[in-house]
């Protein structure tokens, strides 16, 4: 669906898909959908934090822009 929004002129440009995950470590035992998770990164000194994990899809499409003369 996203890709219908490239125009015709820019279809054989590069699509880069970019997928991240971040883990937010969570203080306290009343929030909403914590559970104990895997820090790969190790942001903190322990190997297991309480805290949600965010995950991003982005897709970045080619934009093109005319060129003006010399700065």
């Amino acid at each position: 669906m996203a890709c219908k929004l490239i125009p015709t002129t820019l279809q054989n440009e590069p699509v880069f898909l970019s997928v991240d995950d971040t883990t937010v470590p969570k203080f306290g035992k009343k929030f909403d959908a914590v559970s104990l998770l895997h820090d790969h990164a190790c942001h903190t000194d322990k190997l297991y934090v309480n805290g949600h994990c965010f995950v991003n899809l982005t897709l970045s499409v080619p934009v093109l822009s005319p060129i003006e003369g010399p700065p």
